[in-house]
């Protein structure tokens, strides 16, 4: 099986029991690849990506070599960044350190940030 690691993040502690939702919703998806999740980040922040705690300690490990998945599961694109650069930027970062990052319930779709409604 190959390595996964499941990031799950709300944005303020009244929505925390929506982290063990998000989780739930995204093992059928990783069972259908024959993931094993080697690990379960929750994050309660709405901070950028890059600013939150548990996700840069996680980008920090990877960088480190002290992590190395295959995978970064997300339950929806809005749990890695708000945003579609940030999303981009995010993706092309971990993909350089040999990380694919997928979405448990879409594709990412252009146009979809509040900024292009």
């Amino acid at each position: 099986m190959t390595s996964a690691i499941l990031y799950v993040r709300v944005d303020t502690a009244a929505e925390s029991v929506a982290l063990k939702t998000q989780s739930y919703k995204a093992i059928p998806f990783c069972n259908r690849l024959e993931l094993y999740m080697i690990e379960v980040v929750e994050e309660i922040s709405d901070l950028p990506a890059v600013k939150r705690p548990k996700f840069s300690a996680l980008l920090d490990d990877i960088i480190a070599g002290k992590k190395r998945p295959k995978y970064l599961i997300i339950p929806e694109w809005t749990t890695l960044a708000k945003y579609e650069v940030e999303a981009v930027t995010l993706i092309f970062v971990l993909n350089k350190l040999g990380i694919k990052v997928l979405c448990a319930a879409a594709p990412l779709k252009a146009g979809t940030s509040k900024n292009s409604q």
